[in-house]
C-alpha cells in the first residue's frame, strides 16, 4: 500500500499580536486621527473679524476723506451719522470755507486709532453703501460729538435718526455757536450769516430764499429765518440744491 504524500504548498502563517506594537500603517493613521483632532480643537480659538450679537463693530482708521467720511484698514468706507461738514474740492467745485480744517481735524483725531462703531439711526449704509454710525474712540468717546462740539460740523438730521442722540448733537452745536467756536465765529462775519432762508420742516433742510427748489415746499412744512444762525439754531442743515456757503478764500 502507498502511503500519500503531503502537499508541499506552504501554510500561510497568522501574524502574532506581539502586546507593545504597532505596525508602521497602524502608527501613521493614530497620528493623523490625533492632529485632525488637534486641529477642530483649535478652530473656536482664532480670532473673527464678524462682530458677536450686541458688539460693535470695529476698525482701525486709515484715511479720512474730508470731514465727515474716513476710511478703515479692511478697505470699509465710514460715514459718520447725523453731521455734515463743509464739502472738499471736488472737480471743478472749490473747496468750502472750513472744509481743509475739518478734515485736519477728522485725520488727527482718527488716523490709526481702533474705532467701534455704534448704530444711532435705523438704516446702517448710505445710498453709497458707506457704513453709517456714531464712531467712538477707545475711550467710549463719540468722534461725531467731538466734531459738533469743536465748530467743525454741524447737525445733519434725518427721520430715523435715534431722537436722543439728534438732542445732544443739537445742544453741542448750539454751544459751538455760542462760544463761536471753529467755523462759527468767522461765519457770523459773512455775508452769508446775515440772509434770509427758508426751511422744510418734513425733511429738515433750508435753502436760501430766492431758491427755486424753496417755492415746492408745502405751506404747511414752510418756515422762514431771518439769519443763517436761526436755520442752524433749529437743528436744520442746508440742502443740496442752491448751494449758497462762502468758499474757501471768502474769509
Amino acid at each position: 500500500m502507498r502511503i500519500p504524500l503531503l502537499s508541499a504548498r506552504p501554510v500561510p502563517v497568522q501574524p502574532r499580536n506581539v502586546p507593545g506594537t504597532f505596525s508602521l500603517r497602524s502608527r501613521m493613521g493614530r497620528f493623523c486621527r490625533t492632529m485632525l483632532l488637534a486641529a477642530l480643537l483649535c478652530i473656536p480659538a482664532i480670532p473673527c473679524a464678524t462682530p458677536q450679537a450686541g458688539e460693535s463693530p470695529r476698525g482701525r482708521a486709515v484715511h479720512c476723506y474730508d470731514g465727515d467720511t474716513l476710511k478703515l484698514a479692511d478697505g470699509r468706507k465710514v460715514r459718520l451719522l447725523g453731521i455734515d461738514t463743509p464739502e472738499v474740492a471736488h472737480g471743478d467745485s472749490p473747496a468750502q470755507f472750513y472744509a481743509a480744517e475739518a478734515t485736519a481735524l477728522l485725520q488727527q483725531t482718527v488716523r490709526g486709532r481702533e474705532l467701534s462703531l455704534r448704530a444711532a439711526g435705523g438704516q446702517d449704509r448710505d445710498h453709497y453703501k458707506r457704513l453709517l454710525a456714531d464712531v467712538r474712540l477707545e475711550d467710549g468717546s463719540s468722534v461725531n460729538q467731538l466734531m459738533v462740539r469743536e465748530g467743525a460740523a454741524f447737525v445733519y438730521m434725518h427721520k430715523d435718526n435715534d431722537p436722543d442722540y439728534v438732542r445732544t448733537l443739537l445742544q453741542l452745536q448750539r454751544e459751538a455757536m455760542q462760544a463761536g467756536r471753529g467755523m462759527w465765529g468767522p461765519l457770523k462775519t459773512m455775508p452769508a450769516w446775515r440772509a434770509r432762508y427758508v426751511g422744510n420742516r418734513n425733511s429738515h433742510r433750508f435753502f436760501p430764499e430766492g431758491c427755486a427748489a424753496a417755492g415746492n415746499i408745502n405751506p404747511r412744512n414752510r418756515v422762514t429765518f431771518d439769519s443763517l444762525g436761526a436755520a442752524f439754531e433749529a437743528g436744520f442743515a442746508p440742502a443740496r440744491i442752491c448751494p449758497f456757503w462762502p468758499d474757501a478764500g471768502d474769509r
